[in-house]
């Protein structure tokens, strides 16, 4: 029942917000989410991360981000390095490359970051994620409940 009438909300939300996503801030960094993913991240998420992109990125810096989910970091590296830059995130699962690739649209970084369908990995191969459409979590880890995961090769 709650999941019901939590999409309900979200739906509410969308169409309030005319489909432009909600802006959240993050270690200070307004980043725009998709209506029901923006309060996947508390406020402080990985701040030591933060402070380290702070830290070694610079304005038009080329830049790779391995797993970038649904595009948090992507984003932030894109602002970071601004429009002379360039940002390649790799996301191999399908639920979570389609949020990511909405999250660069809607941060208007589409010229900047560039989202790759694909994992990256020291040996080329086959691998299983466990992928969870509604929650866009995503692992190599097994479960054994009923998680809502499907296996995605």
């Amino acid at each position: 029942m709650n999941s019901v009438i939590r999409k309900i909300g979200y739906s509410v939300i969308d169409i309030f917000t005319l489909g432009r996503g909600v802006t959240k801030k993050i270690n200070g960094i307004a980043v725009k989410f998709p209506t029901n993913y923006f309060r996947y991240f508390p406020a402080d998420y990985e701040k030591e991360n933060f402070s380290l992109i702070n830290t070694v990125v610079n304005k038009d810096d080329v830049v790779i981000d391995i797993g970038a989910h649904i595009g948090l970091m992507a984003v932030v590296l894109g602002k970071r390095i601004g429009e002379n830059g360039k940002v390649y995130s790799f996301e191999p699962t399908p639920y979570s490359f389609a949020v990511l690739k909405k999250t660069i649209k809607l941060n208007k970084l589409e010229k900047i970051i560039t989202p790759i369908n694909q994992a990256i990995a020291a040996t080329s191969g086959n691998i299983e994620f466990n992928a969870n459409k509604e929650d866009v979590s995503n692992s190599i880890v097994s479960y054994d409940y009923n998680s809502g995961h499907q296996k995605i090769t």
